[in-house]
């Protein structure tokens, strides 16, 4: 993993595994927060987490016939430029009481990172062939984030983010 930005992806199997690297690391995780929120009893975040755990299964399974298992890197080598992938939500983004809109949007956040990782694979890539599939891949998760915000709009969650703790201004 290279902390300091994403690292150049040369072939297309690596990108596909990468593809599939964040799809399954983001439904692992939206499940474990799903558990998460179980045990604190919020169960309408829990059901959020737990449907958003499945669009990510859906994911992975577009693209896991398209992978060779020889070519999927370990976790600690993929080429993110960040932890975690991109479309994963990080633990420290989460909090016990969070509503469903406030699990909206963090997840509307993580699908954007996995767009623009995909997005920026496309404009390293020097072969057209790799640089189609990253474009198609960004695609994919636009889509995810696209899903996101029609669920954003059916809950009438506020697409402005309030700031929690505003500057105090004396008057």
């Amino acid at each position: 993993m290279n902390q300091g930005g994403p690292e150049t992806i040369a072939s297309r199997q690596e990108l596909l595994a990468h593809a599939l690297m964040l799809q399954l690391e983001a439904a692992q995780r939206y499940e474990e927060l799903a558990q998460c929120m179980e045990v604190h009893h919020m169960s309408e975040v829990a059901s959020l987490f737990r449907v958003l755990a499945e669009l990510y299964c859906h994911g992975v399974a577009e693209i896991e016939d398209r992978v060779q298992p020889s070519e999927m890197p370990a976790p600690w080598n993929c080429k993110w430029g960040t932890p975690e992938a991109p479309a994963t939500p990080g633990l420290d983004q989460v909090r016990y009481m969070m509503s469903r809109c406030d699990g909206l949007h963090l997840a509307l956040q993580c699908a954007r990172q996995g767009r623009d990782f995909f997005s920026q694979a496309a404009q390293a890539a020097t072969d057209v062939e790799l640089q189609d599939l990253a474009w198609e891949l960004a695609a994919q998760v636009r889509h995810q984030a696209e899903k996101i915000t029609e669920w954003m709009l059916q809950e009438r969650c506020d697409f402005a983010v309030t700031d929690l703790d505003p500057p105090n201004m004396p008057e």
